[in-house]
């Protein structure tokens, strides 16, 4: 069994103290079923080598910071599995609301907008704890992560054409974007062996420039209709406002397809680009001695029009 950054003794009080935002008394037989799930989703993100590295007994040297930065992101996850089965009492008589005459069950449009900002909450946390693991050289080596092959390698020079806010946690969860782009968008375009050769590449710098523009859009549009919208900034939400590509406003904003339809435009007209770049490449100029060869037909044949 994965050991847990928590213990039995003292748990309610220890967890209340590290979220810090909630007034309830949870016990450990609650809550451990949402702490193993939680473990398990935290380990398979950052690692289970650098999981392994801390523990609730002992806190190594300078580890104490990176152990706090996971302790938080793991509770703050189980409480966000635990609180939807929390708002009911499963009782003899079937489920019913939790309430006394002090207190009154939320509403439904409430719990919506509460677990709303939860999770863009824990998005920011997380991407917190990336930017602490990236600064301390804390390597993140489940396979599904790698990214330094990529025509976009790093956040860095993802943002170099569209921001994301600093949010490594973001980027790495684009991934399956920028590859699926590579696959079915760019080998296809530029061949097999510009594809290989990755350095080749990025000689061509205006086509280099184009293909990343092309996958940054791309991903973004893949996200959009694969992920949760909360671990979009808001500026994704304003910077489509004026583009025309959206139907009016909401009071909730744009679909995230809606927003989706924006980028996927952006992504074929920076393809478009690669092409055109492609076909510059394919064309020989003829050079000055170029000459046409010796036809054997002069004027006086029939199909020689003049």
């Amino acid at each position: 069994m994965m050991k847990l950054l928590f213990n039995q003794e003292g748990f309610s009080q220890d967890i209340k103290k590290v979220i810090g935002i909630i007034d309830a008394d949870l016990s450990w037989d609650r809550m451990r079923p949402s702490l193993e799930i939680a473990t398990d989703e935290i380990v398979d993100i950052i690692g289970e080598t650098n999981y392994t590295t801390i523990s609730a007994e002992v806190i190594p040297e300078g580890q104490q910071r990176f152990f706090e930065l996971v302790r938080f992101a793991i509770a703050f996850k189980a409480y966000m599995h635990y609180a939807p089965t929390g708002d009911l009492a499963m009782t003899n008589k079937g489920r019913t609301m939790r309430r006394d005459e002090y207190e009154v069950g939320a509403f439904e449009w409430q719990i919506s907008n509460h677990n709303e900002s939860l999770e863009r909450f824990f998005y920011k946390h997380m991407n917190l704890l990336f930017k602490f693991m990236v600064k301390n050289s804390l390597i993140i080596n489940l396979e599904k992560y790698k990214h330094n092959t990529l025509i976009v390698p790093t956040l860095a020079e993802f943002e170099t054409h569209y921001g994301l806010n600093e949010s490594y946690f973001l980027y790495l969860n684009l991934l399956p974007g920028l590859r699926e782009f590579e696959d079915l968008e760019m080998l296809s375009r530029i061949g097999e062996v510009l594809y290989n050769d990755r350095n080749a590449l990025k000689d061509k710098k205006v086509l280099y420039n184009y293909l990343q523009k092309s996958s940054v859009y791309y991903s973004i549009e893949w996200g959009l209709r694969h992920l949760d919208i909360q671990m979009f900034p808001k500026s994704i939400f304003r910077s489509t406002e004026s583009s025309g590509g959206i139907s009016p406003k909401s009071k909730t904003g744009p679909l995230p397809s809606e927003l989706a339809l924006v980028f996927e435009k952006d992504y074929h007209r920076y393809l478009k680009k690669v092409e055109n770049e492609m076909t510059s490449f394919r064309v020989t100029v003829p050079s000055d001695d170029f000459r046409l060869p010796e036809l054997d037909f002069d004027n006086d044949d029939n199909f020689v029009s003049t």
